[in-house]
């Protein structure tokens, strides 16, 4: 049973970028304004962020 791979802004998409952002803020302790990911059928998404925010428990970032 061969599924085709879903595209775009999945479930695992933005998880994905979740993890980079969250790794990236943690080493780099700096953010873009965009993600660049390759999903695993090929497409190159650029996921812009739109805002970051400190609060005392952490940091929020919407993308």
């Amino acid at each position: 049973m061969d599924k085709e791979l879903r595209s775009g802004y999945t479930t695992g998409t933005c998880a994905c970028v979740a993890a980079f952002v969250a790794l990236n803020l943690l080493i780099e302790k700096d953010l873009g304004e965009k993600v660049e990911i390759t999903t695993l059928n090929g497409v190159t998404l650029d996921i812009p962020i739109h805002s970051k925010k400190e609060e005392s428990i952490g940091l929020e970032v919407l993308f």
